[in-house]
């Protein structure tokens, strides 16, 4: 009994310490495990990236995709992101090839397409 109890218990508390995060991992790739992506996501700035009700979403270069939490479905959690971190929902966040670093740090590689005023800005508005 005590042993189903443990399990109730940690279940529980990993769902909700999960449920906190600003990030959500929709699919893995082939090449970054949860673990890697969660330690790498949960380290990163996303200031900027968030969008104030819609999800924006990451695709790492291997496939892995990750969607990063609106202000507004943040906004009661126990980590609210901050006014000065949002995006205007009409904002466009230019597609990236994102990967981890050896190190574990999160890369973002902007596209050569882009002129070189586009990859200065971060977001252009709409």
């Amino acid at each position: 009994m005590k042993y189903i109890l443990s399990i109730l218990i940690f279940a529980l508390s990993s769902s909700f310490s999960f449920s906190q995060t600003t990030f959500e991992i929709k699919q893995l790739g082939t090449n970054y495990t949860q673990e890697q992506i969660t330690q790498t996501f949960s380290s990163a700035d996303f200031c900027g990236a968030h969008f104030v009700s819609k999800r924006n979403s990451i695709q790492l270069n291997d496939g892995a995709i990750i969607e990063l939490r609106s202000q507004s479905e943040m906004a009661n959690s126990a980590t609210p992101i901050p006014l000065s971190c949002v995006l205007a929902d009409n904002s466009i966040y230019h597609s990236a090839t994102w990967s981890i670093s050896p190190e574990g740090r999160l890369m973002k590689g902007l596209s050569p397409q882009l002129s070189p005023a586009e990859m200065k800005l971060k977001v252009i508005q709409q």
